[in-house]
């Protein structure tokens, strides 16, 4: 389970986006890093596979990545946190492996809804970091538990605007 104490959706911008693919949601992916410069970002999945699967498309298409999951060795786990927690590594794909992952990070995107449990954890900010945004990519399926989110955390997600490279 994730400890999200002191955690706070305060100060995060939240968006989503529809797809009707999972090519969608990579070509977002793209798309965003295109558009934007940010100094890190955290990409969350729901599984080890898709971990592993994510981190290495978005490496043949050049982007620079690293992952974690908690199929890894726990050492392997700890280098790769501490050189992302380092700001030597601008992008870390991860399941749900650690809840302060994100802390300083700009940019979180959720690969897929999370559960209503899991979002804060996620999305939200331990308040030290300042304003961040956090965008869900989402099929049409998931629309409803996009709501539910809403509902269990009392926050409005709001569709991501043309002009988000403007908020961040």
């Amino acid at each position: 389970m994730t400890d999200t104490q002191g955690l706070t959706l305060e100060g995060v911008r939240q968006f989503y986006m529809l797809h009707d693919s999972e090519d969608g949601k990579l070509e977002t992916i793209l798309d965003i890093f295109q558009a934007v410069s940010v100094s890190q970002a955290v990409i969350f999945v729901d599984s080890a596979k898709q971990c592993d699967e994510l981190a290495t498309q978005l490496d043949q298409l050049g982007l620079p990545v690293t992952s974690v999951h908690g199929d890894m060795e726990d050492e392997e786990q700890s280098q790769i946190l501490q050189t992302f927690q380092a700001r030597t590594s601008r992008l870390l794909v991860t399941t749900d492996l650690s809840p302060d992952v994100a802390t300083g990070v700009k940019l979180v995107l959720n690969y897929g809804v999370p559960r209503p449990d899991k979002y804060l954890a996620r999305a939200g900010t331990n308040g030290s970091n300042g304003e961040c945004m956090a965008i869900t990519l989402a099929l049409p399926s998931e629309s409803s538990a996009l709501r539910e989110i809403e509902k269990h955390h009392q926050t409005k997600i709001e569709e991501l605007p043309e002009v988000f490279p403007q908020l961040l």
